[in-house]
């Protein structure tokens, strides 16, 4: 793999005096719902059992066991995506930083501007997951929630979280001087850019320095989407849906 300067990575990006990026995809996050195949009747073991039927109180047992609702599916992609987000973040806050702190070459301007532009993330998106796992297995059925209505949902949480995001405004806006700053050294020091090409080439670091560095603006818009379909799929006298505050349609 090539310095972060002179690689492809940082070449396959337009960044204009406003910040703005372009020409990156924005990753697809998996479809989370069950595939519904059948298992296959030449290795079923239900052809050896008794035929059994269902009573309603079983049906709904596994109802509450089995989620069906759309928003339940949207809730578990939210609580996956935002997994492999935290762990996007780690590559920076942890593994960069502690090979950045093993070594000179960074300037201490650099550092400082890097590094807490993304321990804040990290902090508040850790508090985040724990939140959305907390709801799913309300929803799920594993605590003793009494009222399933008022935890069989995710829009409040979301909402919740997405206007504490407001807090890091400055964050977001300052990604565009954490690239140019960090390009701007690697150009200056041949020692920083061997730290950086030679970071991008361990297993930890997964995708190219770049990626990482930009991947709080690809999350928002992520954010974006899921409460767009939360709103299109709920019904107007939904607890979720706009009018009872939890919606931001």
């Amino acid at each position: 793999i090539g310095s972060l300067t002179g690689s492809p990575h940082l070449s396959e990006l337009s960044i204009n005096s406003q910040g703005a990026t372009t020409g990156l995809n924005s990753t697809l996050s998996p479809n989370l719902s069950p595939d519904g195949k059948p298992s296959s009747p030449l290795i079923s073991p239900l052809l050896n059992e008794p035929i059994c039927i269902r009573t309603d109180d079983e049906e709904d047992s596994r109802k509450k066991r089995f989620p069906t609702d759309k928003a339940y599916f949207i809730a578990k992609e939210v609580s996956t995506t935002e997994c492999t987000y935290l762990k996007d973040l780690e590559v920076i806050t942890v593994w960069f930083q502690n090979t950045v702190n093993k070594d000179d070459s960074m300037p201490e301007q650099l550092r400082n501007l890097v590094f807490s532009n993304f321990d804040p993330l990290h902090k508040f998106h850790s508090s985040f997951l724990k939140e959305v796992d907390q709801r799913l297995s309300f929803w799920e059925g594993r605590s003793n929630a009494h009222m399933k209505g008022d935890h069989q949902k995710i829009g409040d949480v979301m909402l919740k979280n997405i206007q504490g995001m407001k807090q890091f405004t400055t964050n977001y806006q300052r990604h565009y001087d954490v690239l140019m700053e960090l390009e701007k050294a690697i150009k200056n020091s041949r020692k920083l850019e061997i730290l950086c090409r030679d970071f991008e080439q361990e297993k930890v670091c997964y995708l190219p320095l770049n990626m990482f560095l930009l991947r709080p603006l690809h999350r928002l818009m992520h954010y974006k989407q899921i409460m767009e379909r939360l709103c299109k799929h709920y019904s107007p006298n939904h607890i979720d849906f706009p009018g009872h505050s939890s919606c931001p349609c």
